[in-house]
């Protein structure tokens, strides 16, 4: 919907001011969130209201601008990094809440 990409144009992964100074990472600042399965590419937004040991990623983002068939939803969809993580097989979603990763900047590897 174009009133919501207007709003919200960017995956957003949010994190907390100290633990992103401690990277090195500013509000804005294009980041990596990654695990042993994958990394996907977000914007930092730096959010107080957030423990330091967490951060809280946007999920299910792909680009209806981009070509088909994939619509560039390997460059920041939350299901890639956790692809291999249990699943509710009642609804077939898998549990986000609680997983190791890493974010760092895009600049920085």
């Amino acid at each position: 919907m174009a009133s919501l990409r207007k709003r919200n144009s960017h995956p957003v992964v949010e994190i907390h001011p100290e633990t992103a100074y401690a990277q090195g990472i500013k509000d804005g600042m294009d980041v990596w969130l990654e695990n042993r399965n994958g990394r996907i590419q977000m914007k930092a937004k730096l959010e107080s209201g957030l423990g330091p040991e967490a951060i809280y990623a946007q999920y299910g983002w792909w680009f209806p601008e981009e070509a088909p068939p994939d619509h560039g939803w390997k460059k920041s969809n939350l299901n890639l990094p956790f692809r291999e993580q249990a699943y509710d097989p009642n609804i077939e979603s898998k549990y986000l809440q609680t997983n190791l990763c890493n974010v760092y900047s895009v600049e920085t590897k």
